[in-house]
């Protein structure tokens, strides 16, 4: 059994069909049944049950795609390795950012990238929580963070100051609550799916206060909008989101970096430094958003 055949038995396996299937691959549904019934003849085994009015993969099926995922993966890895020194200024480059980062600053920031480079292609791979750069399943990362990788290269492109931010009325109620308590009830919006009280809020925020679980920049700044309760932002998604009013009389402590970063070996790439570096020059021309000051 070649890579290509194994191909067909995880997409078979993934879409439990042969017309799903050979859209995937880009084959047609006679194809892909053709090609199963000669690996199964080849192997001696079913790979799917034909006995209902549709496929269902069988458990040797299961089995043999598990294994084919795991190369998958390793073939992946390998051609993004290969390709990491390309010196061409075509083909894709593979960016991973939190969510709401590229309408929020990421895409204005890259502007300029169609005329520099107009062959270059840009997948955006939006994720909060990121450890694949050293796995290479993204080429570069944008990254609010104070301590990045040792493993990695990167600049450090602004400080970033964070803040919290309400709806207008629930404002006008925290405010007058500063006045007078030491600590403000007001419904929290946290990323902890248990609705644990954040310790970001633990300085100006009562602990009882209600707390409602959103996940990601962008909804929880729609949530607040909405006077659903406080977001901690970074200034720059904060302050470009309509109908969100920074509370002003709450400084928030938090004060992070942003950073591009990147592994070592891709120095040789000239695509890859190409978007590093209208990237980082785009961000460094926004830091007056990233870090307001003389307010």
């Amino acid at each position: 059994m070649n890579w290509d055949d194994l191909k067909i038995v995880l997409a078979v396996f993934r879409s439990g069909n042969a017309g799903t299937a050979a859209t995937d691959l880009g084959l047609s549904h006679a194809t892909i049944s053709r090609r199963i019934a000669e690996i199964e003849r080849n192997l001696g085994v079913a790979l799917v049950d034909r006995s209902g009015l549709s496929w269902r993969p069988t458990p040797i099926c299961a089995q043999v795609a598990a294994q084919a995922e795991q190369m998958e993966v390793l073939h992946d890895e390998a051609l993004r390795v290969a390709t990491a020194h390309s010196s061409d200024l075509s083909g894709p480059v593979h960016i991973s950012v939190p969510t709401g980062t590229v309408e929020g600053f990421v895409a204005e920031a890259l502007k300029d990238l169609p005329r520099l480079a107009p062959d270059i292609r840009l997948i955006f791979l939006i994720e909060d929580q990121f450890s694949d750069l050293p796995g290479r399943k993204a080429d570069i990362a944008v990254r609010f963070t104070s301590s990045p990788d040792p493993d990695l290269i990167g600049q450090k492109v602004t400080q970033s100051a964070w803040g919290f931010y309400s709806s207008a009325d629930l404002a006008r109620v925290i405010n007058a609550q500063v006045d007078e308590e030491t600590t403000v009830m007001a419904p929290i919006l946290t990323t902890e799916r248990d609705g644990a009280f954040p310790d970001w809020a633990r300085r100006y925020f009562d602990p009882a206060s209600p707390c409602h679980f959103v996940y990601g920049f962008p909804s929880k700044a729609a949530m607040a909008a909405q006077g659903f309760g406080v977001a901690h932002l970074p200034r720059v998604i904060g302050d470009g989101t309509p109908r969100l009013t920074l509370l002003s009389k709450l400084a928030s402590p938090l004060e992070t970096e942003l950073w591009v970063l990147a592994n070592s070996d891709t120095r040789s790439s000239k695509r890859i430094s190409q978007v590093k570096r209208v990237l980082i020059d785009g961000l460094t021309a926004m830091r007056p958003r990233f870090f307001p000051t003389g307010e």
